[in-house]
């Protein structure tokens, strides 16, 4: 509001000095109605001030963490590159050590009669040790108490 120009609009009518009372009294309305919200800022800031000095030091921590975590990711990161040499040589040992399973299975399968034609012979062989004790005890009666196999 231009009291000035009120004054010169409203000449005869209204004295100037009623006019400028009034904007007067309209401004102490204003700052009445915004006393109260000063108030209610300056409360809000003192809650957020302690609120900000804690958020501060969490902020700098929340700082560390991040770059404890960027550390142990260059780190993993490292240890993928070393093992991956490590297990492309364990592939190849793998690719070497699968025909020499192939070939000991074959040496197994080979054995396995010849173990069970061993085993027919010491079936065979069993009475004829048996007889041949019986007659060491009946040559040497000292020496047939003695058991010379299992």
């Amino acid at each position: 509001m231009n009291c000035g120009l009120d004054c010169l609009v409203i000449l005869g009518r209204v004295p100037c000095i009623e006019v400028l009372h009034s904007c007067i009294k309209v401004l102490h309305s204003c700052i009445e109605v915004l006393h109260p919200c000063i108030e209610v800022l300056h409360s809000c800031i003192k809650v957020l001030h302690p609120c900000i000095k804690v958020l501060h030091p969490c902020i700098k921590v929340l700082h560390s963490c991040i770059e404890v975590l960027h550390s142990c990711i260059e780190v993993l990161h490292s240890c993928i590159e070393v093992l991956h040499p490590c297990i492309e040589v364990l592939h190849s040992c793998i690719e070497v050590l699968h025909p020499c399973i192939k070939v000991l299975q074959s040496c197994i399968e080979v054995l396995h009669p010849c173990i069970e034609v061993l085993h027919s012979c010491i079936k065979v062989l069993h009475p004829c040790i048996e007889v041949l004790h019986s007659s060491i005890k009946v040559l040497h009666p000292s020496i047939g108490n003695r058991h010379y196999y299992t």
